[in-house]
Formats: structure tokens, sequence, C-alpha cells
């Protein structure tokens, strides 16, 4: 009798058991899904192309003559040191947000926004993790857009002059509309307008040299 009690304790335990160790691997499996959802982006695109979620570029992108970029509303785009977004002469660009759902670039290690691209640690976004977004296109339009840790072509912390550029860049003989755009926490100057931009409620923040400088 007692041998039987015995086994039947032993049943129960292991029952008890096995929900909690299915559970974890849920959990786990679920976590792993969710560092999946981010989209790796590199190259020059081919295509007309949206975005929207979490964006990681791992490469220099470059939208050329006749390709359009949308990004969506909320859509964060995540780059990996040195990178670099480049919107050629001819493209178009489309990066509208709002105030409930603004758009934001920032670093790969900026963990307070978007997915998590730093699992397992805590990210320690720097400025100067990524370098610029180029604006070489009249047919862009930046709205409740947000900029961070931008402004270094190499790395963070890397002082080489030629290295550190503004975390905004618009191209002489463009034209394009800032709406509500802020740029925080750069390696150099905040932007850097050459063109003939339509500036709206753009401010700019903690950056290491000029917030605005410019140029013919």
């Amino acid at each position: 009798m007692a041998d039987s009690n015995s086994r039947s304790l032993k049943m129960r335990h292991r029952l008890r058991k096995r929900p909690r160790n299915h559970f974890r691997q849920l959990l786990v499996e679920g976590l792993e899904d969710r560092r999946l959802m981010a989209r790796q982006v590199s190259g020059t695109l081919t295509a007309n192309d949206n975005w929207s979620g979490t964006i990681h570029v791992t490469g220099d992108v470059n939208v050329p003559n006749g390709i359009q970029l949308d990004i969506a509303p909320g859509t964060v785009v995540k780059f990996d040191t040195g990178k670099y977004l480049s919107l050629n002469a001819g493209s178009t660009f489309i990066a509208v947000g709002s105030d409930a759902s603004p758009i934001v670039l920032t670093s790969t290690q900026d963990d307070t926004v978007g997915e998590d691209l730093t699992p397992g640690v805590d990210g320690v976004p720097l400025r100067g993790h990524w370098e610029s977004i180029y604006v070489g296109t009249s047919a862009a339009t930046l709205s409740h857009l947000n900029i961070r840790y931008a402004g270094n072509a190499v790395n963070p912390g890397n002082t080489y002059q030629p290295y550190r550029v503004a975390s905004l860049q618009i191209s002489a003989n463009t034209t394009p509309v800032l709406q509500n755009v802020s740029v925080k926490d750069g390696d150099w100057t905040g932007i850097d307008v050459r063109g003939n931009a339509t500036l709206d409620t753009v401010s700019v923040d903690r950056v290491s040299s000029v917030a605005f400088l410019q140029g013919l």
C-alpha cells in the first residue's frame, strides 16, 4: 500500500512539472519568433518598397532614380554601425508618421523602440552609431519622424573629421518637405541643408556640433 501511495505521489509530481516546462518552452519560442520579426534590408532597391514594423538595416541602402520607398507610421528603422540611407536624385521618399505613431530612425543598440536587436544584453546606443540619411531628391516628404544616434560613417567615438557627418543631409537643388522632424544625439551637425527645403517644426537636440548648417 505504501509503495502504491509513493508511486501515486511521484506521478502527480511529474504531471505538475510538465505544464511548467511546456509553458517555458512556449515562452522561449515566442521570444525567438519576436526577434525574427525584424526585416533585414541592404543594398540598392530594385523595385518600389514599403517598410513597416521594425526594419534592420544591415548594409547601406540606396534608393535610385525611379524607385519609391514608403515608410508606414510607427515604423522603427534600426541601423548597424556606419550604415546609411541614401535617397538619390529621381527617387521618391514618403515617410509620414503621426503624433501617435512617429517614424523612428535609430541605432540597433536602441532597445527603447521597435524589436529588440540585442537579445540577452541591454543595448547601449551612442552618438554616431550609424551614419546618416541623405536626401538627394525633391520628391521627399518627412513628417513626424525622429532621427537618433546618427552622425558617424565608421563608428561612435571616431573623431577623424571626414567620418563625422550631419545626421540628416539635404542635397543642393532639392526641395524636400520636413514637418515635425526631430534629430537627437548626433555625432556632428544635426541637419545640413544645402537645398531649398521646407522646414516646419524641426528640432535638433544634443548634437556634438552646430544644430543647423546651411550651405550652397
